[in-house]
């Protein structure tokens, strides 16, 4: 199943290709602007470069997903945003799956997954994320999103295994190294993720190709947003897969991902002690083949 003809997937926008240097040519030529700026204000011109990078397009559910959120308990969370969240099936039903999807995205994207994990006897659980899908805000930084992450899990977890997709790989990854000890999960899956932050954002400066004085504002105002105690290294998230101990993981990426190279998915799967690696030739960025979804879920079910 490609992305195209994937049904659920018809009104969530393309991802952005960070992986060329060359960059899209009106990225490009908004990054231009964006330098040309900076020769007058590096701090407002780092501070505009850092909104560009927080605010997601937002998209809407296509009618089948419509159908299908529908059918969900929804669930509500008040954390630096107002959070949607949704379930399927019943409490007693195991495991009890928290799935949290990616940039520019929302719960629909799940459907073809939470589908086949209801009928293997799972409960489901997503929410959408702060600024995407149903749920409030305007922005989603990544500190944000984790803090949003804990929260609903807080409100309506423990689960017994996570589920993120590319940005939200990151967000499952420190959630599972954040949360108290007696509501760990057993089991974490990390889709199309990322290893470092810092390596995001380098691909960010390529793709609208700013200048070195932008590209420093950026990272001081990012420092202001994260707080003086607070470091982009606390969200590393090789650092953080090396602390979960007998939490089990499952890196899936594929070669051919042109938003996550597959390179920072075998560094984080290499930090993580106690993970299994599905590397696939052909997944693309989203992994929405048949294929690839069936064998997540199985893996879910028998590590869960």
């Amino acid at each position: 199943m490609s992305d195209q003809s994937n049904p659920h997937f018809l009104n969530e926008p393309p991802p952005l290709k960070m992986l060329d240097g060359a960059g899209d040519p009106k990225l490009l030529a908004l990054g231009k602007v964006i330098n040309g700026l900076g020769r007058l204000s590096p701090k407002l011109a780092g501070w505009i470069a850092l909104q560009l990078f927080m605010r997601p397009r937002r998209s809407t559910f296509s009618p089948q997903a419509e159908i299908f959120m529908s059918r969900a308990a929804e669930l509500k969370v008040t954390s630096l945003q107002q959070l949607h969240g949704y379930r399927w099936g019943a409490a007693a039903h195991r495991p009890r799956v928290l799935l949290v999807h990616g940039w520019e995205s929302h719960s629909g994207r799940w459907i073809p997954m939470a589908e086949r994990l209801l009928a293997a006897g799972a409960q489901v659980t997503a929410f959408d994320g702060p600024a995407q899908g149903r749920s409030g805000g305007r922005r989603t930084p990544f500190n944000e999103y984790v803090t949003a992450a804990i929260d609903f899990e807080c409100a309506h977890g423990p689960f017994d295994a996570y589920v993120g997709h590319s940005l939200g790989g990151g967000v499952v990854v420190q959630l599972a190294a954040r949360v108290a000890p007696e509501r760990k999960p057993k089991a974490v899956v990390v889709m199309a993720g990322f290893d470092e932050s810092e390596h995001v954002f380098e691909r960010y400066h390529r793709m609208l190709g700013y200048h070195p004085r932008v590209q420093a504002s950026y990272d001081r105002h990012i420092e202001k947003l994260l707080g003086p105690s607070v470091g982009v290294r606390d969200y590393s998230n090789t650092a953080a897969v090396a602390q979960l101990g007998d939490i089990k993981g499952l890196v899936v990426h594929s070669d051919d991902d042109e938003v996550m190279p597959i390179a920072e998915g075998l560094l984080l799967h290499g930090a993580w002690p106690n993970a299994e690696l599905h590397q696939y030739p052909d997944g693309q960025h989203r992994l929405t083949a048949d294929h690839i979804v069936e064998r997540i879920v199985d893996w879910v079910v028998e590590s869960a």
